[in-house]
């Protein structure tokens, strides 16, 4: 963290931190989050990454820092902990105490999700999950100072659908649309042919609502004010294997950049890729992608040229900003990303 060029960010979110059914917080790494020290000259009541985000903090004063709960990993445990009023009880004030112990501005929810049986979820989670933001928002905004509230939200019409947007919005400070992840190599009918992970526009084959624009309009249909809407943009490439091109029967999911396979990070696509694949863009997307004819890799992913078309989206609809997943896969210490989405953003 205390390589992060803050003056490029407003807020920062830490993640993640685990939730038990009983609203218990847990840290997933105490050494990275709190243990690791590097200054032995100076008692502290915790080291590690949070003690870097503070002393971050000090140095950029504009810069806020919340602390995520859930993901996709950790998001088996919210159904069964919102169902319980006693649960959320103490979620809640676990969360307010997490904030004043480790020097956090807020929390962020990062529910995936609501209903989503293969995360244990139910179809009362769409009422609970809205009790929860609602407790949650109470004991956040009567701190002192008051503290913000922000969810990860999904894009996808299966999921958004199963969450009270009309009501939710309220309680939050904003959201962020996960504006990522419309397709994949993961197989199924939806994705038996290679496409776009990240489409402002809907794309010429595939569900026409799988895109940033389509999800975009949807949260505001519902009522969310555009100033609470904020554009998640991946800084990761999504690879498939055994490909011909862009919607083309594949082989499943391709190389990746570290050990997991199908994930391209952005700092790798711009070193490694672009002599050896052919890039293409997509004027009905407005996404570009990579193709490599001798091993077939297919490559959906954002470059400098989507992520200010994108920008110029969130200024012309009026929405709240951008947001990134995530920080590390930039191209470091230049920054190429984060430098393109804030000159575009203010421009």
């Amino acid at each position: 963290p205390k390589d992060i060029n803050a003056k490029l960010l407003t807020h920062i979110n830490y993640a993640f931190v685990k939730v038990d059914k009983k609203g218990n917080l847990h840290l997933i790494d105490s050494w990275a989050d709190i243990d690791h020290r590097t200054d032995w000259n100076t008692e502290k009541p915790y080291w590690g990454n949070f003690r870097q985000l503070t002393e971050l903090k000090k140095q950029h004063p504009h810069l806020k820092t919340l602390f995520s709960v859930g993901g996709w990993t950790l998001s088996d445990t919210f159904s069964e902990m919102a169902a319980d009023e006693d649960a959320r009880s103490h979620f809640v004030q676990q969360c307010i105490e997490f904030c004043e112990k480790y020097g956090f501005d807020g929390i962020d929810i990062d529910w995936e999700y609501p209903g989503f049986a293969d995360h244990n979820g139910r179809p009362v989670d769409k009422k609970n999950f809205t009790h929860l933001l609602a407790e949650l928002h109470e004991a956040a905004k009567s701190h002192e100072p008051p503290l913000l509230v922000t969810i990860a939200a999904p894009a996808g019409a299966w999921h958004y659908k199963n969450m009270e947007v009309e009501t939710i919005h309220q309680y939050l400070d904003w959201i962020n649309l996960m504006g990522y992840d419309f397709h994949g190599p993961w197989g199924g009918s939806e994705d038996a042919i290679t496409n776009h992970h990240s489409a402002l526009y809907p794309t010429e084959q595939g569900d026409p609502n799988l895109n940033v624009d389509s999800a975009v309009k949807y949260y505001l249909l519902e009522g969310v004010p555009n100033e609470k809407l904020v554009v998640g943009m991946p800084l990761y490439g999504r690879s498939y294997a055994g490909a011909d091109g862009l919607y083309s029967s594949h082989k499943g999911v391709g190389e990746g950049t570290t050990s997991e396979a199908g994930i391209r990070f952005f700092s790798d696509i711009k070193k490694n890729l672009l002599s050896s694949y052919v890039r293409f863009w997509d004027d009905n997307a407005q996404v570009p992608y990579l193709y490599n004819p001798k091993n077939q890799q297919f490559i959906s992913y954002d470059d400098e040229e989507s992520l200010a078309i994108k920008c110029q989206y969130i200024k012309d609809q009026q929405l709240g900003g951008a947001m990134v997943w995530e920080l590390g896969l930039d191209t470091m210490p230049s920054w190429d990303a984060m430098k393109t989405i804030h000159k575009s953003l203010n421009k």
